[in-house]
């Protein structure tokens, strides 16, 4: 069990290019507010956080203590790194709701795929991968895949070894380290019982990716009411792309002013809010949105259709 320990992750967000320290006698410029740059609300909350962090890094130990000793411990994840492609079709769901992917392939879009491509989970569908273009004249690919839903489940005995070598951790710790470290392995151990009950499932999922800047995507089923949303970019400014089903002619982003960080952190403040309204173009949308790359996932969407009706109000965080 790998813990990570920052408040805040976006499945699909770049890289964030952290500013450069000021040089001696120059005038620092202020650090654009992002999720990168946090800071605790006041002293009770600097606490919590140092015991979380504590907790986190006892957790982390022994479960690499007991994946790296204990035979038949080092579980491997559900996907194996193998990617393969298939010229099946997909499921009609898929091409009833992606108009693109009703018209015929170009040459260009059957050509043997690599890159980030590969690096998807399962398979793709090689006959359905589209190039289209926003209305703003960004290009951006389609692809549509498959893949086997497995639970990762560790076997009681190393459940038990790894509470055995957190409790070694653990002596001499603060009762707040303790008592964090024991709750949070609990909360685990509880979702391990219920995963090993839970049946394995094949998952169609759709992606989109731009041009030498990576994407992702979700599962099908997710897609076609919160559609296929990504960003990548800085601190300052990022370039969010999105893909949305038939019938959304319209997609309405509203940024707030001020982002919550949850109970222990400074809300983030930024200059101002931020509604974009970007036309459906392809089933696609691009925009270049004043926020970090996590922030710029922190949105209110909404979908209209061609006569300006709400099809959808879509929140997501």
């Amino acid at each position: 069990m790998t813990i990570r320990s920052h408040v805040l992750t976006a499945a699909l967000a770049g890289l964030l290019a952290l500013a450069p320290a000021a040089t001696a006698g120059a005038t620092a410029t202020p650090t654009p507010p992002s999720s990168t740059h946090l800071q605790p609300k006041n002293r009770a909350a600097a606490q919590r956080i140092k015991v979380g962090r504590a907790a986190t890094d006892i957790l982390n130990a022994a479960s690499t203590t007991v994946r790296t000793r204990v035979r038949g411990c080092d579980i491997k994840p559900g996907f194996d790194g193998t990617h393969t492609t298939t010229h099946d079709a997909p499921s009609p769901d898929f091409v009833n709701a992606i108009a693109a992917l009703r018209r015929p392939a170009t040459p260009a879009e059957l050509a043997p795929a690599g890159g980030v491509e590969a690096i998807l989970p399962g398979t793709t569908y090689a006959d359905y991968r589209r190039n289209v273009t926003t209305a703003s004249g960004h290009p951006l690919t389609i692809v549509l895949g498959r893949r086997k839903a497995v639970n990762v489940v560790f076997p009681a005995r190393c459940l038990d070894a790894e509470h055995a070598e957190i409790l070694k951790h653990l002596k001499g710790k603060p009762g707040a380290v303790r008592a964090k470290t024991l709750s949070i392995f609990a909360t685990f151990r509880k979702g391990q019982e219920a995963g090993a009950k839970a049946p394995e499932k094949t998952v169609d999922g759709v992606y989109l990716f731009s041009d030498n800047a990576g994407g992702g995507g979700a599962d099908f089923a997710y897609f076609k009411t919160h559609g296929a949303f990504g960003s990548i970019g800085g601190n300052d400014s990022s370039t969010v792309n999105g893909l949305v089903p038939d019938g959304v002619a319209t997609v309405k982003l509203s940024y707030a002013k001020v982002v919550p960080r949850g109970p222990d952190y400074k809300p983030t403040v930024y200059p101002s809010a931020v509604t974009l309204t970007l036309p459906v173009q392809e089933n696609v949308v691009s925009a270049t949105v004043p926020r970090s790359a996590p922030d710029a996932l922190d949105y209110r969407m909404i979908w209209l259709d061609a006569a300006g009706n709400v099809i959808d109000d879509v929140t997501q965080s």
